[in-house]
Formats: structure tokens, sequence, C-alpha cells
């Protein structure tokens, strides 16, 4: 074989190599989520004259008051959201007066009922007790997986108050994507139990 040849079919087995590598290759990416920007946890007083009790809710958060329950008046005035409009999601607060000890256990047994209803599309659930000065007794719920309210409880003082809370979010409960936001709230809400104060 002459040089030349040789050096044209070497040439063509290059190129040919060459091109080859060059051939785009489509990798799947891990899919990511948009990025949230958190505000500087800041609190300010809840005082409303329908409600016996006050906390420190965030200041990023907006009072929405709740007047009907499937097409009725809400049981007491003092029902409500604290609404996180960067995060489009809200706790939902309902209060109760307590006249027995039958009122207290059966309101104690709702909110256990209501949190281990999601536990067909719970990953696990812990519950925690809440037993803290000011007679502020209780128990929150944390859930994990797809399920509708993350993050549940309720407050008493055993005689007279009892508030119950959940958190929701207005989109499809993504939980990868969901836990930075629902770990923030979490925090708020711990700061407005630490809080709460029964008047």
């Amino acid at each position: 074989m002459r040089a030349s040849s040789f050096l044209l079919v070497a040439c063509i087995l290059v190129s040919a190599l060459i091109s080859s590598c060059t051939e785009e290759v489509s990798i799947p990416l891990p899919r990511a989520y948009p990025r949230v920007e958190f505000p500087e946890p800041q609190y300010k007083l809840f005082e409303k004259a329908d409600c016996p009790f006050v906390f420190e809710r965030p200041a990023y958060t907006s009072y929405v008051k709740d007047s009907m329950f499937f097409d009725k008046q809400t049981p007491h005035p003092c029902w409500f959201d604290i609404y996180y409009p960067d995060f489009n999601g809200r706790i939902h607060l309902s209060y109760s007066s307590i006249a027995s000890t039958e009122d207290l256990t059966k309101l104690a047994s709702d909110s256990y009922e209501l949190a281990f209803k999601h536990t067909n599309r719970a990953e696990y659930i812990d519950d925690y007790q809440i037993n803290r000065e000011g007679n502020v007794y209780g128990a929150i719920f944390d859930l994990e997986g797809f399920v509708a309210s993350p993050y549940q409880f309720y407050l008493t003082d055993s005689s007279k108050h009892f508030l119950r809370g959940s958190l929701y979010f207005n989109s499809k409960p993504e939980p990868d994507s969901m836990k930075p936001v629902v770990e923030f709230v979490k925090s708020d809400i711990a700061h407005m139990i630490s809080s709460l104060q029964w008047r």
C-alpha cells in the first residue's frame, strides 16, 4: 500500500472516530426545584377580641378570618388562617371552648383521628406531647409523605380552652420539594406555641 493511500485511510478513520465522539449524548438530569427565598424570622403579637389567647405570629404572614365551615357558620368566631403568601400556604387554626371533661376528650380524640386519617398516604407519623408552663398542653403530629397536611397540633389548658392547628399548602403535595418550606414553617409554629398565653 502506498504511503499516500495509507495516510488517506488513516485520516478517514481518525475523522470517523472524532465525529462519533462528538455526537451529543442525552443524559437525564436530576429533577430540580425552584429556589425558595426564606425571610428572616420576625414575629408580632396576634391578639383578637374573638380569641381568648395571644401569641406571636410571623410578621411576613397575614391574618384571614374564616367565617364558613362546610356551608355553615363556624362553631366559634375564633377560626382563622395564618396565611403565607410567599409559599401559598396557611396554618388553619380553630378554637373551641371546653365545658366538660367529655368535651376535652372528644376534641383531643378528634385531633388524633384527623392526624392519623393520613396513615394510608403517610410514610410515617410522629407525635410529640406538649407540656409547658402557663397551662399549655397538647400534641404535635409530624407527617411525612404525600399528605395534604404535613404538620398538625392542638393546644389546651385542660379546662376551658382548645386550639387546633393544621398546615396546608395550595399545591400538590411533593414531599421532596416542599421539605425546606415545611421545616421553615414548623419553626414558626414552634415559636407560636412557645409564645401562646391563654386569657
